[in-house]
């Protein structure tokens, strides 16, 4: 063998040794894995946090309250329906104190990005969700698996006319399987669990004319990291994500699956990058709106409160994304890898 072919041969190895695996090369998944690897788009770039699909189909929308951003960390996300009169919606959103103290729910109107004025939350409540149903916002309280439910009514009446001094305290609704997340369909209430590692879970909760949850389905296996959901009539549409450096996922799964792996290895399940720190997800006016959690001062600036790291988020977003329906749910191919 010419030492010119041994020499190929060297550097090629070297190549194949130092190169990180690719997503290609993970077997598919199968049903009854407690953590199954799904390709995601975009998994194939040499960047491994690139998002260049995002880029392109997503646009900035509205602002966030530099207010609340100050001192308080978005989580929550979903749609008063015709809050404004008939097919007029109100897009709300929550926010846990970095401080422990108050939490804070606030309305932001899809068609000019003007703000209602805040209500103030439970002191503890991190807010993980929020979802309206009949005369109720439900949202996550300070013990966990609790869920306290607040009058729109009195919502309404803050949002319009101004913040009051106190907290609301809102009233127990019941336990839910997880926290992690909340929104509703409907008169269906979802919510499930946060897991680092592995697949987690959400059932759905009806409610009574009390105001009072009852639970109405078994587990429903989600990603892992999931930290929103939004419920279109035959998709799910997970948002995922975990620490300030680490991208985040969005996922839209066809509804009925058995698993989420044979969901995947059906086609029904397709993943792809978005930026980091990617909360709650919701719909209105045939678009699909993204909250991130990384605008908030206490990550851009360090707070010690967030962990003292000088490492700041990826990408700081202070704005509401959005993107056609669609387009999202539609025109997003199918990635296994390659």
């Amino acid at each position: 063998m010419s030492l010119r072919v041994v020499a190929a041969i060297t550097v090629l190895a070297a190549v194949v040794c130092a190169s990180p695996a690719r997503a290609h090369h993970v077997p598919p998944p199968t049903p009854g894995q407690s953590d199954p690897y799904f390709h995601c788009l975009n998994d194939g770039t040499e960047n491994e946090d690139a998002t260049p699909w995002f880029n392109n189909h997503y646009n900035a929308s509205w602002a966030l309250s530099p207010s609340l951003l100050d001192r308080h960390i978005p989580q929550g996300l979903t749609t008063w329906g015709s809050y404004f009169g008939a097919g007029n919606d109100l897009l709300v959103y929550t926010a846990y104190s970095q401080s422990d103290g108050r939490a804070r729910i606030q309305g932001i109107d899809p068609r000019d990005g003007s703000k209602t004025n805040f209500a103030q939350l439970q002191v503890g409540t991190h807010a993980g969700g929020v979802a309206i149903v009949g005369r109720w916002a439900f949202v996550p309280g300070a013990n966990a698996g609790g869920v306290r439910r607040y009058s729109l009514s009195r919502l309404a009446d803050i949002f319009a006319n101004g913040p009051s001094s106190d907290a609301l305290a809102g009233v127990y609704a019941g336990d839910v399987v997880g926290t992690g997340f909340m929104t509703q369909a409907g008169n269906t209430i979802y919510a499930g669990t946060f897991r680092e590692h592995g697949l987690g879970v959400m059932r759905t909760y009806s409610v009574d004319a009390n105001g009072d949850l009852h639970q109405t389905s078994g587990n429903i296996e989600v990603p892992k990291k999931t930290q929103g959901l939004l419920v279109l009539p035959d998709y799910f549409v997970f948002s995922t994500s975990f620490g300030r450096t680490n991208r985040s996922n969005i996922y839209v799964v066809k509804r009925g699956y058995s698993s989420l792996a044979t969901s995947y290895n059906n086609g029904n399940l397709r993943c792809v990058r978005i930026p980091t720190m990617s909360e709650g997800v919701a719909f209105t006016d045939s678009r699909i709106y993204q909250l991130f959690e990384s605008g908030a001062d206490c990550y851009r600036h360090h707070e010690p409160e967030c962990g003292a790291s000088d490492v700041p988020p990826d990408r700081v977003i202070t704005h509401l994304y959005r993107i056609p329906r669609v387009t999202l749910i539609d025109d997003l191919p199918v990635y296994r890898g390659g």
